[in-house]
């Protein structure tokens, strides 16, 4: 958890990242807000993926991911080059989910506990049709044989992928969870990025300027619930932001 100030309006921030991979990320969520009693909760999501998350019909349990996936095939029913493209979204969602960009649970335990107490909700995200339209800007032949290639099993991709990195020596209940470090975050967005730099910016860094502009125009005390991938861009522009 990191604490921004803003020293314009006086605004305290929490910034909680979570990781979807950790089973423990949801009660973290629910433990910050219970125990900083904000008046508002900032959640990475639009309005259209939260209704999908807490409606609890066929889609609520998609992640944006899956959603996106869903949208460029045309629900298994595309064109050869849209399967393609799904297919190659698959291989890069396979890597984000494991860098905390994919969260589920834990915003549905941030809506429900701001809820309990009383707080307002603002979603802060870009609205997902415009981000998948700007993805779909940067899924090239190229990019998508390459996210392929990289993914032909996910033991075999993601140990390519992060070949040096220690974590890789751990048993698997070891590295899901040593996953939630920020180092280990950091390693596995950074190998996304060299893989499509073009994709993550879309998919990463555009919406972490979105959401550090949200969370700017917000009063009092804010708890910022966000996948854990998001942490290192937003601090970053928020230094900026403030001059620091």
């Amino acid at each position: 958890m990191t604490l921004l100030r803003n020293l314009e309006t006086g605004a305290e921030i929490f910034l909680v990242g979570t990781a979807h991979v950790s089973a423990n990320s949801a009660e973290e969520v629910k433990e910050v807000i219970r125990r900083v009693k904000p008046q508002t909760v900032m959640i990475e999501l639009d309005p259209q993926r939260a209704k999908q998350l807490m409606s609890g019909d066929q889609q609520s349990g998609f992640s944006f991911a899956q959603t996106m996936i869903q949208k460029l095939t045309g629900g298994g029913r595309g064109s050869w080059a849209q399967m393609f493209a799904g297919a190659g979204m698959t291989a890069m969602y396979r890597m984000l989910r494991v860098a905390g960009l994919d969260p589920g649970a834990e915003f549905k335990a941030a809506i429900l506990e701001a809820e309990n107490i009383g707080a307002r909700i603002v979603y802060g995200d870009q609205d997902q049709n415009t981000t998948m339209a700007r993805i779909s800007q940067h899924l090239g032949l190229q990019n998508l044989m390459r996210m392929l290639a990289a993914s032909a099993s996910d033991s075999a991709g993601m140990a390519e992928l992060i070949k040096d990195d220690p974590l890789s020596k751990m048993s698997l209940v070891d590295r899901v969870e040593a996953m939630k470090t920020r180092i280990a975050v950091r390693k596995t967005l950074e190998a996304v990025r060299r893989l499509n730099p073009k994709l993550v910016e879309a998919l990463v860094d555009e919406r972490d300027q979105i959401m550090v502009d949200c969370l700017g125009k917000l009063e009092g005390t804010v708890v910022g619930v966000v996948g854990l991938g998001h942490l290192d861009g937003m601090e970053r522009l928020w230094a900026q932001r403030s001059g620091a």
